[in-house]
């Protein structure tokens, strides 16, 4: 079974989910493969992977389904030093004039969803350049090219010195996704189904 993995979307609980498929199976051939940020429906679609841990919103398919494991606030991504870098947490409203680093190349709607634009006061949002990874974008950002929108197992996951993260208290969560195709035959989709829920319950 192949597994894509959108930015830090899995946190420990596939990791663990991983662990317990191996015990439960132990000659299941699994593989983990980096999914991009807009092409969740593609590589199920194409059978290039059986299953994706991706943040929604993802792009609508009649292909494939998602089903939502857990929710987790969004932050602020912005390099050391800058002048909401020290802050215990910020308002989306105060981030306005800045300049926002975003994914490549995705659908509009989406891209307005993670930097919050148009805002509750009208104000749109200045776009800055743009990248292909997590890693790409934390580049950007340490470089003063910009700030950004992740959720919070970013700030796990993505420790850096010339970065910090900073929490957002008033827009809505970032919710995690399990997604798969609907015409997958692949006996371990519902397995690691499965288990994913039991890390959730635990």
């Amino acid at each position: 079974m192949a597994a894509g993995v959108v930015a830090s979307a899995t946190g420990s609980l596939a990791a663990s989910a991983i662990a317990s498929m191996l015990q439960r199976v132990p000659d299941a051939r699994l593989e983990m493969r980096r999914t991009g940020f807009f092409e969740v429906v593609d590589d199920l679609v194409s059978d290039r992977v059986d299953v994706v841990l991706a943040p929604s919103p993802v792009s609508a398919s009649d292909e494939v389904t998602c089903e939502p494991l857990w929710s987790e606030g969004r932050m602020l991504v912005v390099p050391a030093g800058h002048r909401l870098a020290a802050r215990s947490s910020v308002s989306i409203l105060e981030t306005n004039d800045e300049v926002f680093v975003a994914a490549s190349a995705g659908p509009q709607e989406i891209l307005d969803w993670w930097v919050v634009s148009p805002r509750a006061d009208g104000t749109r949002i200045v776009p800055g350049a743009s990248a292909d990874s997590m890693e790409g974008l934390l580049e950007l950002v340490a470089a003063g090219a910009g700030v950004n929108i992740a959720g919070s197992s970013a700030a796990r996951h993505y420790q850096r010195d010339d970065v910090v993260f900073v929490p957002i208290d008033d827009i809505e969560p970032v919710t995690v996704m399990m997604c798969t195709s609907r015409s997958s035959d692949n006996p371990l989709v519902p397995v690691f189904r499965e288990l994913m829920r039991g890390q959730l319950s635990n």
